[in-house]
């Protein structure tokens, strides 16, 4: 029963489908006084077999892919699904929304852009206030602004609940920012987020910075735009020269602020991850039902985990990062090898060695393991990116320690499952699974 069962796992092309998507919110303040008028750019990233989910009616053939063309026909249904199953609001007003298009990516991605536009401020005590907040920026720093000053971007997503076992990664780009100052990790169960944009603290040190500033020129700059492309060219101009440009006026150099993250949401995807893989739990279970001591099966585990922490934080570092193309048959491959080895092994002294095959197949597993942070925009520039790794591992070693537990609980509540010729089955069902994930990904 279970080597039929394991026969029919695979639909090849989704065996290792994270279920992630990401999405850049850039909010862009509009020109009115009062600091209303925003606008939310956001570009979302996601898996082609997500937007199915989503919208069944795209995929116009009904077999399973997304072309090009039925892409560009279906953004009707692909505007209906996501303008309404997103949406956004700034300061407690609602943003209306826009669809600029749609478009695939690399591999099996998928790439909509929206825009909404939110309304301007209407209360006029809030009104004065943010202008008197505005006029207020250019002044030389005071104490800094307390977390949660400004307005706060909401985002609710109740798309999320159709795409069931989902983690959507919204990162969000402040008004007058340019990097990334905010992360959130939405999914059904928590589908809604609320986002302080507090005001950005770009410096106002901009003429100091000149050489010989005179005062006969301090009041005759131009207009505030100008202003903030001066900011704009200091800032870029700091970024080439380092600390030199800071140090000849003594003012220190300005640090980029950490990204505020939600750490912890990365050890539950390193879980989610390992057990919705359904082919690294093949070849999990092709290891277990080989058998063995536990100190052979503690030697099988630890290099195995040693060579996908390896080549995860490669990967993420962003040192060496092999193309999915090789990755992922390499993977398909390494389980037949286990289902075959299975089947074929005559010697039983050869369970004390496998751990030199666990080993480097563990590498090639974590390249795949790895994907799963390229997919959130996690890269080696990033200044949490230690805690990332050490999280998202951490949480890939305990999906996987608790899917080895429920395997060897099944085995010994069913102990007919252990037999030889059911071992056989088993490895003759698993080395058939991978040779058709093989196939898929080659072809």
């Amino acid at each position: 029963m279970l080597a039929s069962l394991i026969a029919g796992l695979p639909s090849p092309t989704a065996a290792h489908q994270v279920g992630l998507s990401q999405g850049l919110y850039r909010v862009v303040a509009g020109a009115d006084p009062a600091g209303g008028g925003e606008s939310v750019a956001v570009t979302l990233t996601l898996a082609r077999g997500e937007l199915r989910n989503l919208a069944r009616e795209v995929d116009q053939d009904g077999d399973g892919e997304l072309s090009e063309v039925e892409v560009m026909l279906g953004a009707t249904a692909i505007e209906a699904a996501l303008v309404g199953g997103l949406r956004i609001s700034v300061g407690e007003r609602s943003c209306t929304p826009r669809f600029d298009g749609a478009a695939l990516t690399e591999e099996d991605g998928l790439e909509i852009a929206l825009r909404y536009a939110c309304p301007p401020v209407t209360d006029p005590a809030t009104a004065t206030a943010g202008a008197e907040s505005q006029r207020a920026d250019p002044e030389p720093p005071g104490p800094p602004a307390a977390e949660g000053d400004g307005p706060a971007l909401r985002i609710d997503f109740p798309a999320l609940v159709d795409l069931g076992a989902h983690r959507h990664i919204a990162r969000i780009v402040p008004p007058g920012g340019e990097e990334v100052s905010a992360e959130r990790v939405l999914h059904r169960l928590r589908s809604q987020a609320q986002i302080s944009l507090s005001p950005t603290s770009t410096p106002a040190k901009a003429p100091t910075s000149a050489p010989n500033p005179a005062p006969a020129k301090t009041p005759a700059p131009a207009p505030e735009p100008a202003d903030s492309r001066a900011d704009e060219l200091t800032r870029r101009a700091g970024a080439t020269t380092g600390d030199r440009a800071a140090a000849s006026d003594g003012a220190p150099a300005p640090a980029r602020p950490p990204v505020d993250r939600e750490l912890a949401a990365y050890f539950t995807l390193g879980v989610e991850h390992i057990l919705s893989g359904v082919d690294h739990l093949v070849f999990l279970l092709g290891l277990m039902i080989a058998g063995g001591r536990l100190r052979e099966w503690a030697l099988m585990i630890t290099a195995f985990t040693v060579g996908h922490s390896a080549s995860l934080a490669l990967a993420t570092l962003e040192l060496w990062t092999p193309p999915s193309s090789i990755i992922e048959p390499l993977i398909a491959a390494s389980i037949i090898y286990i289902g075959l080895e299975n089947l074929l092994r005559v010697d039983p002294a050869a369970l004390r060695r496998r751990w030199r095959l666990t080993l480097p197949f563990g590498f090639v597993h974590g390249f795949g393991f790895a994907g799963a942070l390229a997919e959130v925009g996690i890269k080696g520039g990033d200044g949490a990116v230690a805690w990332v790794l050490a999280l998202f591992n951490l949480g890939v070693e305990v999906g996987q320690l608790a899917a080895l537990a429920t395997m060897a609980l099944v085995l010994r509540a069913a102990p007919q499952l252990s037999s030889p010729a059911a071992k056989r089955s088993i490895s003759a069902a698993i080395a058939l699974a991978g040779l058709a994930w093989l196939i898929a990904r080659v072809l």
